[in-house]
């Protein structure tokens, strides 16, 4: 007769195959490390992508992107090269960092969307943009970045 000697890999997947059998008998799902910040950082890729397509729409095409500018930490910047690094950070960086965690990755993210945030609202003090509809996808942009989840709660 042959016997099976349950391993610690065997154990923790029995464990993960009952929370899972539970959670799913309960009709709740399982709890994603992060899920808040992954959340926020996919929805900040949206709203980056509309906030472009919307001024292209508008005829606020990239060169015209490229002379709003303000001054910004001393230098100025341009509408063009702040929306591109938000859309850059939140479709490319971010998603990057969450999939190779690292001891400081969750702070870095804080650090650059703070700039990202700082910059963009910066830019929205000096001006005005027209058409309305853009200067609008701009705010909503702003406001999710100003909406990050308090790192003390990141999971859902």
């Amino acid at each position: 007769m042959m016997t099976y000697r349950l391993q610690t890999d065997d154990m923790q997947n029995l464990k993960l195959m009952w929370r899972a059998l539970i959670l799913t008998l309960r009709g709740e799902k399982v709890r994603r490390p992060y899920g808040k910040l992954i959340d926020w950082i996919e929805r900040g890729a949206v709203l980056a992508n509309q906030a472009i397509k919307q001024a292209d729409a508008a005829g606020l095409d990239t060169t015209a992107r490229r002379k709003l500018t303000a001054k910004i930490d001393g230098r100025e910047q341009s509408l063009e090269t702040v929306l591109e690094a938000i859309r850059y950070h939140a479709d490319t960086e971010y998603p990057y960092m969450m999939e190779h965690l690292a001891e400081h990755t969750i702070t870095a993210i804080y650090a650059t969307n703070m700039n990202d945030q700082y910059a963009l609202a910066r830019l929205l003090e000096a001006h005005r943009i027209q058409p309305a509809q853009t200067h609008r996808a701009l705010q909503a942009l702003d406001a999710h970045l100003q909406a990050i989840p308090p790192s003390n709660d990141l999971a859902n």
